[in-house]
């Protein structure tokens, strides 16, 4: 029988949990997924990378609707502001998607949207009085 006589603190309050995590994973990596530690900035680099593309589909995401509003007032003018409000409402639609796909289809739909987009001109707007 063994018996532990513990005297000290046990408060997890005083616990560096972010070196813990780290160690945890780089354990995870190398010993449950044979992935070699050199591979780890790749790795970095490609969440980085990920991370960046959901945040500009998420800032697309919240600026579409303002550009469409903005668009709105021109719908009653102009054929050309009408497609790209409907432009936009795809976009709009497109990028809600966006969150739930993998990278590299999620990197294939960005590039066709910005194909579609680059077809628009900007609209001239003129005041009238």
């Amino acid at each position: 029988m063994i018996v532990v006589f513990f005297s000290g603190s046990f408060d997890l309050s005083t616990h560096d949990w972010s070196t813990y995590t780290e160690n945890v994973v780089r354990g995870v990596r190398e010993y449950l997924l044979k992935m070699s530690p050199s591979t780890l900035p790749a790795a970095r680099r490609h969440m980085r990378n990920l991370r960046r593309a959901r945040n500009l589909a998420g800032l697309a995401a919240a600026a579409a609707p303002a550009m469409l509003l903005v668009l709105s007032f021109h719908l009653r003018r102009s054929e050309r502001a009408a497609a790209a409000a409907a432009a936009l409402a795809t976009l709009a639609r497109q990028l809600h998607r966006l969150a739930a796909l993998p990278a590299a289809a999620a990197r294939d739909l960005l590039l066709a949207l910005a194909r579609r987009l680059a077809a628009f001109r900007p609209l001239a707007v003129t005041m009238t009085s």
